[in-house]
């Protein structure tokens, strides 16, 4: 699939807006060279993984103009058919899971609570998108479904998500009241920016303790911190280039660099740490690139009521991101391409 999808881009006779192509396939590039300078990683896996994010942005490119919103459609049904399932499983085996693995951790049909939660939260904004582009609302189906998805996070007092669903929930009435014209996409990056230091570099969750204190969940990021501490220890010897995307090399370093249970951890529980760890400096570049590119048009078009919706979904999935990443969770790139797509989904905004 990602084979044709490529092809199907080559053989475009036009080929507009492909900024955030070229810098995915930078870092990918970056990411991949690395990989294999530390070896140990299956070169069929670096296909997959960064193949299937080029893919993303390239499909975009191709159903680009009035055909984005087919594209946003079918990106949101799919994933909430797959979210769907995987509530309804996590309704039924909570506590317990469906499986185990790793360190024993509760696994449900698609992963971890916390694994699907980065999914489903996507699902919601391009259902959301797609609703109020096409409808100018929202219907009272995609609510109730949402809220049988979103619900199991709540269910089972997910951290992360109760913090992110109860943000959602306010942004969304001020959305609606016509009250966040304040927001635009220099105070999104900004409030992205703070949050990493506030969270990665002070450790500290600020005003948002107290909603862990209320589901009894703790404010030390449940040992993300042993993680990030050990990033910091390892990254030195690997800063430019990183240490690639293979998880023994990952868990090798940080098992050395942090306690013995970090030699099951593959990843670094955070979008910035990943790519800086993984990528180094060199990579981490591409990916901030990525987000500045967009930053004159989300500027020219503040105050459109879609270019406040693409923040506030840039601003929730980044605090999401904050604490989950894996570059295999291709729903994280729905954002950047909706923000490159956003004049496309302004005009058909017009139009109907």
């Amino acid at each position: 699939s990602i084979a044709c999808v490529v092809l199907m881009f080559i053989q475009r006779p036009k080929k507009k807006n492909i900024s955030g192509i070229i810098l995915t396939i930078l870092f990918s590039c970056v990411l991949s060279i690395s990989s294999i300078i530390m070896g140990e990683i299956n070169l069929l896996y670096l296909y997959e993984v960064f193949g299937t994010i080029i893919m993303l942005f390239m499909l975009a490119n191709i159903y680009s103009g009035d055909c984005i919103v087919h594209y946003i459609k079918a990106a949101y049904l799919y994933i909430t058919v797959i979210m769907f399932l995987n509530s309804i499983c996590i309704y039924k085996y909570y506590p317990y899971g469906l499986y185990h693995s790793g360190l024993n951790f509760n696994y449900y049909l698609f992963g971890l609570d916390n694994v699907g939660f980065m999914y489903a939260i996507v699902g919601c904004f391009l259902g959301i998108l797609y609703y109020i582009v096409e409808e100018k609302k929202i219907s009272l189906k995609f609510v109730a479904v949402y809220t049988f998805i979103l619900g199991a996070y709540l269910y089972v007092r997910a951290g992360t998500a109760t913090m992110i669903i109860l943000m959602l929930i306010l942004l969304m009435i001020l959305y609606k009241m016509n009250l966040l014209k304040v927001l635009d996409y220099r105070k999104t990056m900004l409030v992205c920016i703070i949050a990493y230091f506030m969270i990665v570099i002070f450790q500290t969750l600020g005003v948002f303790e107290w909603v862990l204190s209320l589901i009894k969940k703790s404010t030390g990021f449940n040992g993300r911190t042993y993680i990030w501490n050990a990033m910091f220890s390892a990254w030195p010897a690997h800063k430019w280039f990183g240490f690639g995307i293979s998880t023994e090399i990952t868990q090798r370093y940080l098992g050395q660099n942090g306690p013995a249970w970090l030699g099951e951890i593959g990843h670094l529980h955070n979008i910035i740490l990943e790519f800086l760890f993984k990528g180094g400096i060199i990579a981490c570049t591409f990916f901030g690139m990525l987000w500045a590119f967009v930053y004159k048009n989300m500027m020219k078009y503040k105050e459109h009521p879609i270019a406040i919706l693409l923040c506030i979904e840039t601003l929730l999935v980044w605090f999401t991101c904050m604490f989950e990443f894996r570059f295999d969770t291709y729903t994280f790139w729905f954002i950047p391409i909706c923000l490159y797509s956003m004049k496309d989904l302004i005009h058909c905004y017009e139009k109907h």
